[in-house]
């Protein structure tokens, strides 16, 4: 089946206060002044908007999350939102934590000089190590030793941790002429963020990012435990009320349980989709390259993702999240928990200080580690 046109029928804004302190309800902004248009062509181009977040006039927001409805082509309903978020200042050699691994600092060196920039992040350094640019660097035993013990020394110089360390986010690296490299911490946002007074963000590819359209028919509709679902189909619209598990695989595999819905449960595979907005309860079980929006889940969201996934979690009540490689999860104005097997390549983002657990790969943010 090839895919059509999205027509966005319905837009809503929420902004999130600083340090936790609470949100505003949804706002209906107008689909043509957000996006510039109403229609979104198929394809992963998608279009392309600006959103702004101005840190002068709104002092006390930390965040933006824009939400858009509509109706596909075939008549099925899509869905999707993005985030604007404040950036931090650019890391610099008295802000950022030192980094001691030689292979990581060699990276970073190499890349700045790659790209010609003074500032690298973490998708630069893994989008070059995918390309092969970093296949002949080599670190000695000797390299590693001394590493080795210049953290320790620097850990000692801290001394003991505060109550509340921050768990490295995505970071931007930043190699001072000195030749240390430090990694800054920045808030994961779902658009990059620019060094500008007024902070505006580039929205591209909707459909390719976070809307996804039910293009697949045969989902059942009474009312039920698992009434809108059959095992095996790729796409699930679960019926406003009722309780839904999905069970499927490959790209195509979605569960759209955002209808006021009280369970909802999803088995998937790679790319696979979970949309339980405001839902009671949410569980999803996926692999690499997945989706699963639990913005505004009223009692729980427990997901299972793998590499280069995203789990939204803004203004949850709870997100118990694993990763089982990297991935990325935007939890403003919410309450999260995130066990990471590779925590250097996994992304937390709040408007709440992040707490590093005491198992070491688990981090939370406005609820305890256990």
């Amino acid at each position: 089946m090839q895919p059509g046109p999205v027509t966005i029928e319905r837009a809503s804004l929420i902004k999130y206060y600083r340090q936790a302190a609470g949100q505003t309800s949804p706002t209906d902004v107008d689909v043509g002044g957000l996006l510039g248009t109403t229609t979104i062509p198929p394809g992963k181009d998608g279009i392309t908007t600006t959103v702004t977040l101005d840190p002068g006039a709104e002092e006390e927001v930390f965040s933006k999350t824009w939400a858009i409805n509509g109706t596909s082509a075939e008549g099925y309903p899509a869905m999707g939102s993005f985030s604007v978020m404040v950036p931090p200042p650019k890391p610099s050699a008295d802000a950022g934590d030192t980094v001691f691994d030689p292979l990581l600092k060699q990276k970073i060196m190499l890349a700045r000089q790659m790209l010609g920039k003074d500032t690298v992040n973490d998708e630069d350094l893994w989008r070059l190590d995918r390309e092969g640019a970093f296949a002949n660097l080599k670190v000695t035993p000797q390299e590693t030793a001394a590493a080795a013990s210049a953290a320790i020394a620097a850990a000692q110089q801290k001394g003991p941790p505060g109550p509340q360390p921050t768990w490295p986010r995505r970071a931007d690296l930043h190699g001072p002429a000195d030749g240390a490299a430090r990694a800054g911490h920045r808030p994961r946002s779902s658009i990059r963020p620019q060094v500008s007074p007024r902070v505006h963000h580039a929205v591209r590819a909707l459909l390719a990012t976070g809307l996804f359209v039910a293009l697949v028919a045969g989902c059942r509709s009474s009312a039920g435990s698992g009434a809108g679902c059959k095992p095996g189909e790729p796409f699930c619209w679960c019926p406003g009320g009722a309780s839904c598990t999905q069970t499927c695989s490959g790209p195509a595999c979605a569960l759209y349980c955002a209808n006021g819905n009280a369970s909802c449960t999803l088995h998937g595979g790679d790319g696979c989709t979970a949309s339980c907005q405001e839902a009671q309860t949410c569980s999803a079980t996926c692999g690499k390259g997945s989706t699963i929006a639990c913005q505004h889940v009223k009692t729980s969201c427990v997901a299972t993702v793998g590499e280069a996934s995203r789990v939204h979690c803004e203004g949850a009540a709870l997100c118990d999240i694993s990763c089982t490689a990297g991935c990325d999860v935007d939890c403003p104005g919410g309450r999260c928990r995130v066990r990471c097997a590779d925590p250097e390549r996994c992304a937390l983002s709040c408007d709440s200080p992040v707490v590093v657990c005491p198992d070491g790969v688990t981090r939370a943010c406005g609820v305890a580690c256990r």
